[in-house]
């Protein structure tokens, strides 16, 4: 059976809808205040899309990425797209080693996580319509450039096969911290993996321990 799945066309049809998501002055309601959201799409990465947009259709080290003694190159430890119509569709089956990708820090674009890109809107949505159809807390980490901490807000949509995780970080009017001023985008993606699920369990089963 012939098949005539775009590449390319798919890519530039989800990245509308990226840009769709955050146009139009799209804000986060946290705390029953609208704050305005801020993506940075200046680095531009690969085939005049920004990184930020190739971070959350595409594949990393945080995904069972491992070095493959045997065949002496980079692996993922599974694939996300398994009983998925995107297994039929792709053509880099997670292969790091295919000349045409040129994205950094070892990823590689992946038309699963692409294909969830519409839970995106559907996660903010109900966030901002205050949801229990959906997850949220927050969590002050490291930042692994510079070492600093930063609060970080994550939301988690889960609806039968879908688990999406959109996360933003905090931003003040001041050093003080005292006022946010608004929410810059940090990544969102669909969760595939047992290991990731479990994590942001337990953040979340911490947060909601903490304010009990």
């Amino acid at each position: 059976m012939e098949n005539n799945f775009d590449y390319d066309n798919f890519v530039s049809e989800t990245y509308k809808k990226f840009q769709e998501y955050f146009c139009n002055n799209r804000t986060l309601k946290y705390n029953g205040i609208e704050y305005p959201i801020i993506i940075n799409t200046n680095d531009i990465e690969f085939d005049g899309k920004p990184r930020i947009f190739w971070h959350i259709s595409s594949l990393g080290e945080e995904n069972g990425l491992y070095f493959d003694s045997f065949k002496k190159r980079l692996k993922f430890s599974v694939f996300p797209c398994i009983n998925h119509m995107s297994s039929v569709n792709c053509q880099l089956k997670c292969n790091l080693d295919d000349e045409s990708i040129q994205l950094r820090d070892n990823r590689v674009p992946c038309i699963y996580r692409m294909s969830k890109i519409d839970n995106l809107k559907i996660a903010m949505d109900l966030f901002n319509n205050q949801s229990d159809k959906v997850k949220w807390w927050t969590k002050t980490e490291k930042s692994q450039k510079n070492k600093k901490t930063k609060k970080m807000l994550k939301i988690r949509y889960v609806d039968d096969l879908e688990d999406y995780v959109i996360m933003f970080e905090f931003r003040y009017t001041d050093a003080s911290k005292n006022q946010i001023s608004k929410f810059q985008f940090v990544t969102a993606y669909q969760i595939f993996d047992n290991n990731t699920k479990e994590r942001f369990d337990l953040e979340y089963q911490e947060y909601i321990n903490k304010k009990s």
